[in-house]
């Protein structure tokens, strides 16, 4: 086994490759747009990881079935010719980019931790109520636009990602002679 190579497969497993970033973008993007969706509620961070995580594992049974189990997939399209190696690299990149995002909502301080609500306790503070009630308008109008720029900013490095790779995988094959590999792709895509 290689700790990393340029590519994986039974043969000459790899733990990490390349695509291995793909997985740490799309687990960051997902759980990010999770949290997003319930409103950075902290009460659903574990709900939200267990959900990644489940997604992900998913894919890698996916992974293996057509890798060990229905060898036919396999001939038609030989880049799914993974090694178990590799999806264990591939599952530690999911915890790594789950961590990233939970870090990135941690940082920029957007989870809504549930407190119980003050009750007034004298005069003066209900006359500056009206005023703490505005700058808290604003300070949640403010975090939700970070929220929302956020969730922009990581899209556009998941595309940016996803694309480089692509450019780097069509080299790569191309260079060590495997560029049949691609015909299915051309004939679908191109």
């Amino acid at each position: 086994m290689i700790l990393f190579n340029s590519y994986d497969n039974k043969k000459e497993p790899a733990l990490f490759t390349p695509f291995s970033i793909i997985h740490i973008t799309n687990c960051i993007l997902l759980t990010y747009f999770l949290l997003y969706c319930s409103d950075f509620n902290s009460k659903y961070i574990i709900t939200t990881v267990v959900i990644v995580f489940v997604l992900h594992t998913i894919y890698e049974i996916i992974d293996y079935y057509n890798t060990y189990i229905n060898v036919t997939f396999i001939k038609q399209f030989s880049w799914k010719n993974n090694s178990l190696y590799n999806s264990i690299g591939d599952t530690i990149c999911c915890i790594i980019g789950i961590c990233i995002a939970l870090w990135i909502c941690n940082y920029y301080k957007l989870f809504n931790i549930l407190t119980k609500p003050q009750q007034p306790q004298q005069q003066q503070q209900q006359q500056h109520q009206p005023q703490q009630q505005q700058q808290q308008q604003h300070q949640t109008k403010k975090k939700i636009k970070l929220q929302f720029i956020v969730l922009i900013v990581l899209i556009i490095v998941n595309i940016i990602c996803n694309v480089l790779l692509i450019i780097f995988s069509v080299c790569i094959f191309e260079k060590e002679g495997v560029r049949n590999d691609f015909k299915w792709f051309c004939k679908y895509f191109g």
